[in-house]
């Protein structure tokens, strides 16, 4: 039996990782985004799996109402590592 594990952006970087996530049942996922500096990078295998997109600026320090941070994990990313999953498990 599996303990609950926890999978955010940094969780979905290899190939191998994606096919132990393939591997945990659900109901033993915890979904997560490791705030605020674990996204999924475009390097990462999970990458391409990604459906979701959110408008990003550059300088953490010009704030704009419906923009993230880029490079930035948010709260809002957490859609993105469930569309990975998602995929990863069909």
């Amino acid at each position: 039996m599996y303990p609950n594990i926890g999978i955010n952006g940094c969780s979905l970087k290899t190939a191998e990782n994606l096919e132990v996530v393939k591997d945990i049942p659900l109901t033993r996922l915890m979904l997560e985004t490791d705030c605020p500096w674990c996204e999924i990078k475009p390097s990462h295998a999970g990458y391409k799996m990604i459906q979701t997109t959110f408008n990003a600026k550059k300088d953490p320090k010009k704030w704009a109402e419906g923009f993230c941070v880029k490079g930035r994990s948010e709260p809002c990313h957490i859609v993105q590592v469930a569309e990975v999953i998602a995929k990863v498990k069909g």
